[in-house]
């Protein structure tokens, strides 16, 4: 009887044991299958955030609410916006984008948040135009360069002050209508407060296409015959395309060489073998060419004479600038008379000086030879060359960079002897600035007036003020600076009279330079040499 009960008795222990067992295990089977979520919301703390900018997005409310809030992010739109695993949004670029958070304990429970990513308002901006001198009937264009802060939009809207002169497109393509000065502005488009604008210059241009032909069948046979031909080309100024060379029975052609100065040139041979009759060549090349307009003459800082120090040497023609020199006692006494103390007002003492006590001299040969002293002292005049590098020679013995650029004049269809030298100096917070008194001493000789003559100051400012700072368009410009080793180098030796110097080096590379049977061929003779140049204008005036 007593083991029955105690039978009884464990078995009611067991099952109690075994109740309270169940009884653990079945409430979490209960618990683990609230924690699998049946909905989830999200927050973010602002839904309008600027590129560049991030705002967080997270889980609100999950069903039921012991669930796990774990879920994995995603952007609908990368570029418009990221988000990283944290739920960080990143705003790219303008636009909408949806993040999504998925369950990672159910992944069919999903959530989404909209965000709008807009660009940060412009506090200001700068704009540029692709040039500032733009030819009549041509175009350019106009950009925005940089913007405050820097994701700020640059969408703006363009104006023209007077479309008489320049009309402008949304996308900023400014059409040239006639000479003037005009402002382009541009307008922000999200905050129309800010505002930026860019003064153009329409001018006048010239183009076409040059020809210059040489023909050494004048010259006996069994000889070597050599020309250099000097090629322009492109810059601030000018535009130069269409290079062509023409010289079939030539034994050797370089179309571009580089000279000592770094001007470029077109080389060819005729060796002893070739017929005086097949010595022949054309170069040809297409030429726009734009008014040089007198920039705002701003001084700023001081001559890097390290730097420019190619533009302040003396040349073989010069003279000296050493103290008690001519040139430099002139040059200094020019300055003192005038009270000039800045780059600009030496420079423009120098000029008006020149064009006051000197002369053209239509009996020169050529251009001259640009012989410095020998003006100063004896001949008071002489040509183009000879004048600019006068007002050159004084500036570099100031200590201002200076140098003459040696051209032809595009006013004709025979252009052979239209050469012409013109000048520049540096002015630093400007650049290179235009100036020719020798153009301004042409036309007053043209014009018959003198500087002897009693309204000679009423008559010669304006013409002054034409060729101070600018100059027309009817110019292409072929080389600068002088005493020249062309590529490959001239063997011939220096004749009296010629464009060699005593040293053998090139005076200037404005001419086309010939050599036969190791010989000087002169340049100024273009019957002997038997060389042509030409110009066919036409009406291109997309020039920048």
């Amino acid at each position: 009887m007593d083991v029955m009960k105690k039978c009884v008795k464990h078995l009611a222990l067991f099952g109690l044991m075994m109740a309270v067992a169940f009884s653990m295990i079945l409430p979490t089977t209960t618990n683990a299958a609230a924690k699998k979520p049946t909905k989830i919301t999200l927050k973010a703390s602002k839904t309008t955030v600027t590129v560049g900018s991030k705002t967080k997005v997270k889980v609100k409310t999950v069903k039921p609410k012991s669930a796990s809030k774990a879920v994995t992010f995603k952007s609908s739109n990368k570029k418009i916006a990221t988000v990283t695993s944290k739920g960080v949004v990143t705003g790219k670029k303008a636009g909408k984008v949806k993040i999504t958070a998925v369950s990672k304990k159910n992944k069919k429970v999903k959530a989404s948040v909209k965000i709008t990513v807009k660009n940060p308002v412009a506090k200001s901006l700068k704009i540029a135009a692709s040039c500032t001198n733009v030819c009549e009937g041509g175009t350019c264009t106009v950009s925005v360069t940089s913007v405050n802060p820097k994701l700020a939009s640059k969408a703006v809207t363009y104006s023209t002050s007077d479309k008489d002169i320049a009309t402008v497109t949304q996308k900023g393509l400014v059409s040239a209508q006639k000479k003037g000065t005009v402002t382009i502005t541009a307008t922000s488009k999200i905050n129309k407060k800010v505002k930026a604008s860019v003064k153009l210059n329409v001018v006048y241009a010239q183009s076409g296409t040059v020809k210059n032909t040489v023909d050494m069948s004048n010259k006996p046979a069994g000889k070597v015959a050599k020309v250099w031909l000097p090629v322009p080309t492109s810059d601030d100024n000018q535009k130069i395309t269409n290079i062509k060379v023409d010289a079939p029975k030539a034994t050797k052609v370089i179309k571009a060489t580089k000279d000592s100065a770094g001007n470029t040139a077109c080389y060819i041979e005729w060796d002893a073998s070739v017929v005086p009759a097949d010595r022949t060549a054309t170069l040809s090349y297409h030429v726009t060419r734009k008014e040089v307009v007198r920039p705002n003459l701003v001084e700023k800082g001081s001559v890097d004479k390290a730097k420019f120090a190619e533009y302040l040497k003396e040349t073989e023609k010069s003279g000296s600038f050493k103290e008690g020199s001519i040139v430099k006692t002139q040059a200094d006494k020019i300055v003192k008379d005038a009270n000039a103390k800045t780059v600009l007002q030496k420079a423009k003492a120098i000029f008006d000086w020149e064009v006051a006590n000197l002369h053209r001299d239509n009996s020169v040969t050529g251009c001259g030879l640009g012989d410095v002293e020998n003006i100063l002292t004896t001949t008071k005049g002489g040509k183009c060359t000879d004048l600019n590098s006068v007002f050159v020679a004084l500036l570099r013995a100031e200590g201002i960079p200076a140098r003459e650029m040696f051209g032809i004049r595009i006013n004709a269809a025979d252009i052979t002897g239209n050469q012409h030298c013109r000048a520049q100096f540096y002015l630093p917070g400007t650049g290179w600035v235009e100036a020719d008194p020798a153009d301004v001493l042409k036309q007053a000789l043209t014009d018959g007036k003198s500087n002897t003559d009693a309204d000679w100051n009423s008559y010669v400012e304006p013409v002054k003020d034409k060729y101070w700072g600018g100059n027309n368009e009817k110019w292409v410009m072929l080389s600068i600076e002088r005493d020249i080793t062309l590529s490959p180098a001239q063997s011939a030796k220096a004749a009296t009279g010629g464009i060699l110097n005593a040293d053998g080096t090139l005076n200037n590379f404005g001419y086309p330079y010939g050599e036969f049977d190791g010989e000087y061929v002169s340049c100024y003779n273009a019957k002997d040499f038997s060389y042509t140049y030409t110009f066919a204008e036409d009406h291109n005036r997309d020039c920048c």
